[in-house]
């Protein structure tokens, strides 16, 4: 994933959990996970998505910007986007 998004405008990563809760291995990201992907490919934004009902959204986003210094977003159904 990394090598793919280098030098990318926007990052669009799923981040379906948060890192202090049990959650599969290997299944999807975390929302640490994706702020890190995105930091480690020289993004300059990052926008969530795959966000599950019982995972509050506004904690994901939370550690993403914990990790990653560009802007954050949450997708929403229906929003567009411009680079």
């Amino acid at each position: 994933l990394v090598d793919l998004a280098q030098g990318c405008d926007l990052l669009l990563c799923e981040a379906s959990w948060l890192s202090d809760r049990e959650h599969p291995a290997g299944v999807h990201l975390t929302g640490r996970q994706a702020g890190e992907h995105a930091k480690r490919a020289g993004a300059r934004a990052l926008l969530l998505t795959h966000l599950v009902a019982f995972v509050d959204p506004a904690a994901v986003l939370v550690e993403a910007q914990g990790v990653f210094d560009g802007d954050v977003t949450l997708a929403r159904s229906g929003a567009s986007y411009e680079l």
